[in-house]
């Protein structure tokens, strides 16, 4: 009987360390190099754009943190550090303007304390973005609206000093804010966000070349999108 029971014990041990091996070899295989396979997709002629004379896009840088290569793409090194800038980026339109992302908040600090401490890294605090529209003359209030490229926390921590200026964001994009998943935690300690909601019509959206298309149209509409996809 105590045979049995021993020669039991070795299979199911022999079975979890090559399960272990198995899950740390997987493990291990996601950060080795590979090739992202990029599907063609034909655009043809762009459309000419004629932005107002008086249009401007402007950097707002508000700080930097730092990850180790390997962290950040697939075959990267760990003795590499990549250093990530937070920025906002402001579109000053004569119908009004628009911020994309809000980059680091005053408050940044304790924002970092909502998120896992695995996903906190040394970061580098700069002018939040609040701040440098002031020197520009610019009040929350005189934003249009704010579109954040997706709810992270270095995307969205600023909407913390920005009060009730209209946050758009698509139906994906509020569902995915909704379910209070991991990522989400800033965006969701804030409370009061007037959100905006807004769809595509359909079809490709180029980035930047398509913003100086398609702004005059969502300042006159507040719905229709712009610059990213």
């Amino acid at each position: 009987m105590a045979r049995k029971l021993r020669s039991a014990i070795v299979k199911v041990s022999g079975g979890l360390v090559t399960v272990i091996v198995l899950a740390i070899t997987g493990l291990m295989l996601t950060f080795s190099a590979a090739t992202l396979d990029v599907a063609h997709v034909e655009v043809g002629a762009l459309p000419s754009a004629s932005p107002p004379a008086d249009m401007s896009v402007s950097a707002l840088p508000t700080g930097t943190y730092e990850t180790a290569a390997a962290l950040a793409f697939r075959g990267g090194s760990w003795r590499d550090t990549r250093h990530f800038a937070s920025t906002a980026v402001l579109v000053h339109h004569p119908k009004g303007n628009l911020l994309v992302d809000t980059g680091f908040a005053k408050n940044i600090e304790e924002h970092l304390k909502l998120i896992p401490s695995i996903q906190r890294s040394p970061h580098s605090k700069g002018v939040p973005a609040v701040d440098q529209l002031a020197s520009g003359g610019i009040l929350p209030s005189a934003l249009a609206g704010v579109i954040p490229t997706h709810a992270h926390w270095d995307h969205v921590s600023g909407l913390d000093d920005l009060g009730g200026v209209p946050v758009m964001v698509n139906a994906q994009g509020k569902r995915w804010i909704d379910t209070n998943a991991k990522g989400t935690e800033v965006i969701n300690s804030f409370r009061g966000v007037n959100y905006k909601p807004y769809d595509f019509e359909g079809g490709p959206y180029l980035g930047l070349v398509m913003a100086q298309l398609s702004l005059s149209r969502l300042l006159d509409t507040r719905q229709t999108p712009w610059w990213f996809s």
